[in-house]
């Protein structure tokens, strides 16, 4: 294990790049990449944004359709170029590119043009050699929720362990927890997420995306991916270079009548010559959740997110840097039979910072990366309590180096690699009136290799990985603990190939190798957590989970279908699980840590058709089966069978609701649904509530105006105000799920 100090360590990389900037000044001359941008017709296309992908440089193209990047680092990027009404595309150009022709073709889906999350190197969704999902552009300003986990509940393959207001972690193909690696924004998350109420900190407000992918993913992202990762992919920061200073704004409001509660997020951002800066707020005041029932007292929710970010770039390369705080206040509900009156809750901070650096390099450019993080988790059992039951504290830093060689050509392929090296060290401490797990710390080193050819239609990549873990637990008298000292090393790997059928349709299959090493909870926990409310006991025997995933899918982007297909089976040795053991009226008051063998498999399907452009219907579903082969038992947590679907009535409505809405607005109505059976696959201490259906309901309007473009939405959630419980809550045994939730939402400008 090692340790390094942040302080200095980004002092250094500072220093190395101004360096660096200034050796390059006398022998670079900053390179350009400009066009046009023209439809089939050869009419210009206003209004697309452009990006150098590895860059992070994003300009909007003018009336005339141009678009120029200056002072560009001599070398090879992809350019991504977006509008809605087309087809994205992604090409790869060399500084000095200033003439380029881009064509896009007519398409009526909104597509992400690129991913940054399944490979070193961005490619297309089609081309991703991994199962993935992206969620941007509407349909992520429509998915929008109180949490990670329940803003990505309408991707086929994901679900949320749910508990109370705000508390929603993601599950993906069944994993959850410490098996699914959060990002912000590249930046890997630690939220202590051994716990089910421990959710992601993350705000998705002000993003442009988010990258999820399905199956294990420890090439690129080490221990804990086993299961997946969802990126939250930030906007790239403003470019002001070769055009005026600016600064503008943004302001997204929602007001959810079933929470009593309002939300608003407030963006400033600007550019001068090569820098580019960012700042947003985002606060949330939620009441108490309302069932059909009534509402379930002790269940609000207050959170606090600031933000802020700044890059300089230049034709010697780019640094940039990234704040942010999330102060979150939860309350925790309890069985109000078992425990009446409690009123536990929970104060959260997270904060985060992130140096990175860009440097070309000959024909290739290095990646550096520092992040650091601290998680500082206190749980009371009572509002009135002066001091905090328990008390956890994560203080992570992590630092990352790559090299990135630029496309070759050899044997008939285009080529491109990276080689990278990466180290992380914790340090965790207990405060509070209990004890459940010791003081401890952590480290790794890992050093990992991807490549990538693609031939033609043909694309294959590779990636290898090796580890060295270690995890120490220090003394501990109340838990009549020694100091012990636990080290792995390991290697993963995954192949990959994708086939383009056309230039619209690819086959996907993948085979993949992954791992998770135990943490402190599941190694050394010995009592009551008060935020779950359960007593929970650790085992200091176990060994390094290891799994081993193939898949197998089909893809489509065509003008007006979109398809994504795959199954899957994962294997995973050594699997770390909860069982309940408890004695009393509920399942999951006393759960103890085992380990044995598990088999997940599955499958899942997603559809978007426009038959016509004011038309847009989807349809998805999927199913995960769970066992563990050790004990005998169907897996806990793994949620049953799901199908949805959604009618869409938007842009080309009939002239009549547009002169009653306005010329200059874009209306919209969406009407949803979803079904969910009842799991009849259970591990004998586990209970199953009924299958259900809701129905959603959404209407609004978008229009361009000066300040930027204007959005209003009602949302309806629960149209029917059924009552139901969902198998992955955690209330499924004495409370039911939230009732009809009205929302209205405003935002105007960048957001």
């Amino acid at each position: 294990m090692f340790r390094l100090s942040s302080t200095r360590f980004v002092a250094a990389l500072l220093t190395v790049a101004a360096a660096h900037a200034g050796a390059r000044s006398a022998e670079a001359q900053p390179g350009v990449v400009g066009g046009r941008v023209l439809d089939r017709a050869g009419a210009a296309v206003e209004g697309a944004r452009v990006q150098l992908v590895e860059l992070q440089r994003q300009v909007v193209t003018d009336g005339a359709g141009r678009f120029r990047f200056g002072a560009v680092p001599a070398g090879q990027y992809r350019l991504s170029v977006v509008r809605i009404g087309f087809t994205p595309t992604l090409q790869v150009v060399a500084t000095g590119a200033d003439t380029l022709r881009v064509t896009l073709d007519d398409g009526r889906l909104e597509l992400a043009a690129v991913q940054v999350s399944a490979t070193p190197t961005a490619t297309t969704p089609l081309r991703a050699p991994q199962a993935m999902a992206t969620l941007g552009g509407e349909p992520l300003r429509e998915a929008q929720a109180r949490s990670l986990g329940e803003t990505l509940e309408p991707v086929a393959g994901v679900r949320s362990i749910s508990m109370t207001t705000g508390i929603g972690k993601p599950v993906i193909r069944g994993l959850s927890s410490q098996r699914v690696v959060t990002l912000d924004n590249g930046q890997r998350v630690e939220s202590q997420q051994w716990g089910t109420d421990h959710a992601p900190t993350l705000e998705t407000r002000d993003a442009e995306r988010i990258e999820i992918i399905k199956g294990p993913a420890s090439v690129l992202y080490g221990s804990d991916a086993i299961g997946g990762v969802v990126n939250v992919v930030a906007r790239a920061l403003p470019d002001a270079t070769g055009r005026a200073p600016f600064v503008r704004s943004g302001v997204a409001a929602v007001y959810d009548a079933n929470l009593r509660g309002p939300e608003a997020t407030v963006s400033l951002e600007g550019g001068a010559g090569g820098l580019g800066w960012r700042t947003s707020v985002t606060g949330r005041v939620m009441g108490d959740m309302r069932t059909p029932d009534g509402a379930l007292e002790n269940t609000r929710n207050r959170t606090g997110n600031v933000l802020a970010a700044a890059g300089w770039r230049g034709a010697w390369g780019s640094v940039a840097t990234r704040v942010s705080r999330r102060d979150e206040r939860i309350e925790i509900f309890d069985d109000p039979i078992e425990s009446p009156g409690y009123s536990g809750y929970q104060r959260i901070t997270s904060e985060r910072a992130k140096v990175e650096v860009r440097l070309p390099v000959r024909t290739g450019r290095v990646e550096i990366d520092l992040a650091t993080e601290a998680n500082d988790r206190r749980e009371f059992d009572d509002v009135a309590a002066d001091e905090h039951a328990l008390g956890l504290t994560a203080r992570t830093w992590t630092a990352t180096a790559h090299w990135h060689d630029a496309p070759r050509l050899a044997f008939g392929a285009e080529w491109q690699g990276m080689l990278g090296v990466a180290g992380m060290t914790q340090r965790f401490t207990k405060s509070g009136l209990e004890t459940l797990v010791p003081n401890a710390s952590a480290g790794n080193a890992a050093l990992y290799g991807y490549q990538q050819g693609t031939w033609n239609r043909l694309t294959l990549s590779a990636g290898a990985r090796w580890d060295v873990r270690t995890i120490i637990g220090e003394d501990d008298d109340v838990l009549g603990l020694a100091r012990t000292s636990r080290s792995w090393n390991t290697w993963t790997g995954n192949v990959g190939a994708t086939y383009a059928l056309r230039d619209d349709i690819a086959i996907v299959t993948s085979v993949a190798r992954g791992f998770r090493s135990p943490w402190y909870n599941e190694l050394f926990a010995n009592g009551f957590h008060e935020g779950t409310r359960a007593f929970e006991r650790g085992n200091p025997a176990l060994d390094l989970e290891t799994s081993l995933n193939t898949d197998l899918g089909v893809r489509v982007r065509r003008r007006t279908l979109t398809l994504d297909a795959s199954v899957y089976s994962n294997r995973i040795a050594n699997y770390i699980y909860l069982r309940p053991f408890g004695t009393g009226g509920r399942v999951f008051d006393s759960l103890a840590v085992e380990q044995g063998n598990a088999w997940l498999r599955g499958g899942e399907v997603a559809t978007t058709v426009q038959p016509v452009r004011w038309l847009t219907l989807d349809a998805g579903a999927d199913i995960t089966l769970g066992d563990n082969r050790t004990a005998g038992v169907p897996l806990t947590f793994i949620a049953p069978a799901r199908a949805t679907w959604g009618v869409r009535v938007g842009e080309g409505t009939p002239a009549l609701l547009r002169r009653l809405v306005g010329q200059a607005a874009v209306p919209y109505a969406r009407l949803s649904g979803e079904v969910h059976g009842r799991q009849d696959r259970l591990d004998p201490g586990d209970v199953a509530p009924p299958g259900f259906t809701l129905w959603h309901l959404s209407a609004g309007m978008a229009m361009a105006t000066r300040q930027g473009p204007v959005h209003v939405d009602l949302v309806v959630r629960n149209l029917a105000d059924v009552r139901y419980r969902p198998f992955l809550s955690r209330y499924k045994e004495f409370a039911d799920a939230p009732g009809r939730a009205l929302q209205l939402r405003v935002s105007v400008g960048t957001p």
